[in-house]
Order: structure tokens, then C-alpha cells, then sequence
């Protein structure tokens, strides 16, 4: 059992305060075509929240190149917004695998083990990167179930132990109940200079729909990147 998870236990008995618990599948597409599954489950109370992850291909991608990853992320709620405590995460390319561990000390993450890197650039300091998000936080605040009136109000910066991003989902498009968030994935550091000439800056979006808790629940996301659309598709 993760330390993540033993903390928000313990909150919920001290306090009373019933944990809200979630899981989510996605099937993951490239250019049209299923080449993976992606699941995420999380519980979290009025302060504290705990998610985990993981990614893999599936069929015959699989066959051709077996990847994916998992990660853990757990820390402080503060009414819609997330301060993480502690990130982890295993990933397989394919060709190599590589683990990174972050730990935060008043907003700043240190590197506590293992490293992010793809060889052609150095990572980031972890020390200068005071008041960014882990991936998994990130992904988990716009994916989880949510009110209608919060939704297209994220403009979040994101550290993963090496590289720094953006995520900015600011449109909104309302198609009777459903709504669609529209904005940007940005590459802005840690990152060779040909990736971010070419795909530094990557339209997103993402449509919501009612869930049966009466709250708005993520449906697909897309990437249009520079190879082609890529996204997920809700299968629960």
C-alpha cells in the first residue's frame, strides 16, 4: 500500500471525512486506431488526494513494440486545487526504461531517485522548478469527475524530473450538457531545440459530458501533434 494512500486512510479516520474514490479507462488512439489502454483510480477527501496510472500497448502494436508506464502521485487539496507531496514513475519506451522519483519540500521538487533524461539535453534543477505540478497531478486535475462551472479554467505548469511543460485549456464550447475544453500542450525547457521548433506548442482538447454522479466527467482527449491525432476515448 502506497504512503500516499495510508495518509488519506488515516485523514478520513481522524476526521470523518468520506473518501470519494474514482477509476477511469481510456482506450488510447493514434491516427484512428486503438494502440493501447490507459487507467487511472484516485481517492481524495477535502485535503488530500492519492492517484496512480499506468499505460500500455495492446494487440498487435504490442507485438511490435511493447511499452508504457505506471506512476504514483499523492499530496494536499486545497478546494479545486492539488500540491503534491510525492511522484513516482516506471516508464518503458520500448527501446530503454527508466524510473524518476520527486519529492516536494514547500512547492519545490527534489529528485529522490532515479533521473529523466533522452541523452541529447540536461535535465532541468529540480531546484528551480518551485511551484510545478507532477505529470500525474496534472493529468488527474483535468480528467477527474468535476463541476460544470470549473471546467476550462487550467493553466498549469508541469515538471516531470528533467523537462518542463504547460497546460492551458482556457475555450469553451457548450453543446447542450456536454462541454468542450479547448487549449494547449507546450514544451518550454529540457527539451533538444528541434523538438521544440517542431512541437513545442500542441492544440488540446477535451469534451465532458454529465456522469451519472450528476458531475462532468472527461469523455476523449485529443493531441493533434505533428504525427497525428492522438487522444483517448472513455470505455467505462
Amino acid at each position: 500500500m502506497s504512503r500516499g494512500l495510508v495518509c488519506l486512510i488515516l485523514s478520513c479516520l481522524a476526521w470523518g471525512i468520506p473518501a470519494q474514490a474514482e477509476t477511469m479507462r481510456f482506450d488510447v488512439t493514434a491516427l484512428g486506431f486503438k494502440v493501447g489502454a490507459f487507467e487511472m483510480s484516485a481517492e481524495e477527501t477535502a485535503t488530500r488526494y492519492s492517484v496512480s496510472a499506468r499505460f500500455g500497448t495492446t494487440g498487435l502494436v504490442r507485438l511490435f513494440r511493447d511499452m508504457g508506464f505506471e506512476m504514483r502521485a499523492s499530496g494536499r487539496r486545497l478546494g479545486r486545487e492539488f500540491f503534491p507531496d510525492d511522484y513516482s514513475e516506471e516508464v518503458n519506451t520500448g527501446r530503454r526504461t527508466s524510473s524518476a522519483r520527486l519529492h516536494y519540500v514547500g512547492g519545490v521538487p527534489q529528485l529522490t531517485g532515479g533521473a529523466v533524461s533522452d541523452g541529447e539535453v540536461a535535465p532541468l534543477d529540480p531546484a528551480t522548478q518551485g511551484g510545478t505540478l507532477d505529470p500525474l497531478t496534472a493529468l488527474f486535475t483535468v480528467l477527474r469527475d468535476q463541476n460544470a462551472e470549473t471546467l476550462c479554467k487550467a493553466d498549469m505548469q508541469i515538471f516531470d524530473g528533467g523537462r518542463r511543460t504547460r497546460v492551458i485549456l482556457t475555450g469553451r464550447i457548450d453543446t447542450g450538457a456536454a462541454v468542450t475544453c479547448t487549449g494547449q500542450f507546450r514544451r518550454i525547457a529540457g527539451y533538444p531545440d528541434h523538438d521544440l521548433e517542431a512541437r513545442g506548442v500542441v492544440p488540446l482538447t477535451i469534451r465532458y459530458a454529465p456522469g451519472d454522479n450528476g458531475r462532468m466527467r472527461a469523455q476523449s482527449a485529443l493531441l493533434r501533434t505533428s504525427y497525428g491525432p492522438v487522444g483517448l476515448r472513455r470505455r467505462d
